[in-house]
């Protein structure tokens, strides 16, 4: 994590992938969501988890610790997510299903969280850092995701990656948040659009490029 932000304080008899950190980081999340970030104590996270407040703070400093590592824990998954769709014989099908895992097939208690985290970054500059640089890491995924459809020839050349990328992270945030705040929201169809303007812009250039009255930089150069 970026420098300023809590780290998890070091752990003498326990390694990384110690059960009772992950029973802490399960317990955290639970109580984020349904408790708010601010209501929720450390007390709160050590009693759901099933320990003392003390043995808690031989592996977390604070909540911004645990933060730090809930999201850094959903870093490692979603990077693994990303080597799986790269190799895969179908890759936009497997985009497709990547989504459907983190956005309809994760219990709605995933995405209050995530909102609870980006209320807190509008306050937390540490949380903020933390926030920003995740959202770098999933841009510069998606980015070399679709470098890689183009070299296989599933996406034209002239589509700006870069910029793609960056409005599929829009739109996935916008279907997270409208998840977490609409509890019959059904985000399935919205995951299936995604993967289809991915295969769109890089299928049907000339339809974008001559057929959408754009403003500003368009997407295919």
């Amino acid at each position: 994590m970026t420098s300023g932000m809590p780290q998890a304080t070091e752990k003498p008899r326990n390694a990384p992938g110690d059960d009772r950190q992950t029973r802490i980081l399960d317990a955290a999340q639970h109580c984020f969501a349904n408790n708010g970030f601010h209501r929720t104590t450390m007390a709160d996270i050590a009693l759901r988890a099933g320990m003392s407040a003390g043995n808690l703070y031989r592996y977390f400093e604070s909540k911004d610790a645990v933060v730090a590592q809930l999201c850094g824990r959903d870093r490692a998954e979603i990077a693994g997510g990303f080597a799986q769709i790269n190799n895969a014989e179908n890759p936009l099908e497997a985009f497709e299903a990547l989504g459907r895992h983190h956005l309809v097939d994760e219990p709605r208690e995933r995405a209050v969280l995530v909102a609870e985290i980006w209320s807190e970054a509008a306050r937390n500059p540490g949380i903020a850092r933390m926030c920003s640089d995740f959202d770098t890491d999933i841009k510069e995924r998606l980015g070399a995701f679709m470098v890689q459809l183009k070299d296989r020839g599933l996406m034209q050349h002239s589509v700006d990656h870069t910029r793609l990328a960056e409005l599929v992270t829009v739109l996935v945030d916008g279907v997270m948040l409208r998840r977490a705040r609409d509890p019959a929201f059904d985000p399935a169809p919205f995951v299936q659009h995604i993967a289809e303007l991915v295969l769109v812009a890089g299928a049907l250039p000339s339809l974008m490029q001559e057929q959408l009255p754009l403003q500003g930089q368009p997407l295919l150069q």
